[in-house]
């Protein structure tokens, strides 16, 4: 066990996902309960900015967790986090490739707002708010594999060796998408005139 406070809460996490797991394997109605609870909120905002549509979120989500019930048997480590955005990922593509997404502009800003519970005053809260529905729109116009890599790395802050594992790119790839996703993001919101 690590003697640092960040080591101690991580060593905390890797316990109770690895009770987590083992509920799961066992089929404990609870283990389910506890997965849905603690990680469809995440996967639903992941899933929202990937394909522009929080009810086809929804179902992406809804599916990408019974997939992970039925089929954890096949995790082989003690890491259900990255795993779950693999399914994540996977099922976001199969729906991408079944419809015409670029018709689409509906953007649902309420489940998105990442404005710190603890805003200092009403104008800096409203600033904070304008500011990250300008960013959503901006990476909504992105194409997909941008999507889903700003989501990935900046949103759900995974390594971009977990994304490659994620996605199943290998690491250049992703390295060098993610370099293009900042300067095509960079380049919208110069011409929307929100960067200078």
């Amino acid at each position: 066990m690590s003697l640092t406070a960040g080591g101690l809460v991580r060593d905390l996490h890797q316990n109770s996902q690895e009770k987590l797991i083992k509920g799961l394997k066992a089929g404990d109605e609870d283990a389910v309960i506890e997965l849905v609870f603690n990680y469809s909120d995440r996967l639903l905002r992941a899933a929202t900015v990937i394909l522009k549509d929080q009810y086809l979120a929804e179902d992406v989500v809804q599916d990408s967790l019974l997939v992970a019930v039925s089929k954890i048997e096949q995790l082989r480590s003690n890491y259900l986090f990255p795993w779950l955005y693999k399914i994540l990922v996977s099922n976001c593509r199969k729906k991408q490739r079944r419809k015409y997404w670029n018709m689409l502009e509906f953007w649902p800003h309420n489940d998105l707002e990442l404005v710190p519970a603890f805003a200092v005053d009403v104008e800096t809260q409203i600033i904070e708010e304008t500011l990250n529905q300008e960013v959503f729109s901006a990476i909504s116009e992105l194409p997909l594999k941008y999507r889903e890599i700003i989501t990935l790395y900046y949103l759900e802050q995974f390594s971009l060796e977990e994304i490659s594992s994620i996605t199943k790119e290998p690491l250049g790839t992703i390295k060098s998408r993610l370099h293009r996703a900042r300067k095509r993001l960079k380049q919208v919101l110069l011409e929307r005139g929100k960067l200078k």
